[in-house]
């Protein structure tokens, strides 16, 4: 339980520590680095100042302070939606975790059943009912993060696909370092996220062979039948599949993130042919 609480907490500084840098790395690339490309837009750059996103506004905002108040304005939009997604992501990491906590309590009551002194098959059945509630939660918090998922998932797929492509394009090239240093923080924090989420949807599944290993670990041979049989009914209920998936389309996994980066270099593959 403990160790979850601390994975949980690991996952929730190092997602917003990833996207915090990457906003920074960013936004000083586009502060302290020159672009010859964009000196020459002069509707998005006056008197050589930038903004951190493209856009046109129907004002002059060279203008001080009021430069200074979109740039202002610009950085804190960007971290806002870059932590908004870190939140989602550890948010959804801390509720499988929290199952998982949940799972390892029910498993330690299995195996200490047989030293226990009282009523075997009230505990039993107690057990059935908290894995039964398990259960349910389990598959809540699958609907739940449902089709976030499916978004997150295909999304990812296309920035590493494509900020990939980039990348390869920009080696040794003049302005390889520019584009390195915008572009490759996010590409590693597309990555760590996809990770993150497909290492969930592992976890979850792992928790819940551990139920069935607990309670086959278990001495119940030293049981009355009765409670054998009670053993048995949590063995069939542990059958079920606790999984995470993608909008129902995609099961989260180790396998399916290293069928991410597969695909996203077969995609990689086909844009450097057709460029």
């Amino acid at each position: 339980m403990v160790d979850n609480t601390r994975l949980s907490s690991r996952i929730s500084n190092f997602l917003f520590g990833i996207y915090s840098v990457t906003c920074i790395l960013y936004s000083a690339s586009i502060a302290l680095i020159s672009d010859d490309i964009d000196n020459t837009n002069n509707e998005l750059i006056l008197n050589n100042k930038k903004l951190l996103l493209k856009m046109k506004l129907p004002f002059d905002f060279t203008i001080f302070p009021l430069y200074e108040f979109v740039i202002v304005a610009q950085f804190v939009f960007e971290c806002f939606v870059a932590l908004t997604a870190g939140m989602l992501m550890a948010f959804s990491a801390a509720l499988v975790l929290h199952i998982g906590s949940q799972i390892d309590i029910t498993c330690q009551e299995l195996i200490e059943i047989p030293s226990y002194k009282g009523e075997i098959s009230y505990v039993l059945k107690n057990i059935i009912v908290k894995h039964q509630r398990i259960l349910r939660l389990s598959e809540n918090v699958k609907y739940l993060f449902l089709y976030t998922s499916l978004i997150q998932f295909l999304s990812n797929i296309l920035v590493i696909c494509f900020l990939g492509f980039i990348l390869v394009n920009a080696l040794g090239t003049e302005k390889g370092s520019t584009i390195f240093t915008k572009c490759f923080p996010y590409y590693v924090a597309a990555n760590c996220e996809a990770f993150i989420l497909c290492y969930t949807g592992e976890y979850l599944m792992f928790k819940n062979e551990s139920i069935i290993e607990a309670a086959y670990d278990m001495l119940w041979y030293n049981l009355n039948p009765q409670d054998s049989r009670i053993v048995l009914l949590i063995l069939i209920q542990a059958q079920r599949q606790l999984t995470l998936s993608a909008g129902n389309f995609v099961t989260l996994s180790a396998e399916t993130f290293a069928s991410m980066q597969k695909i996203s270099a077969s995609y990689i593959s086909i844009l450097m042919a057709m460029y």
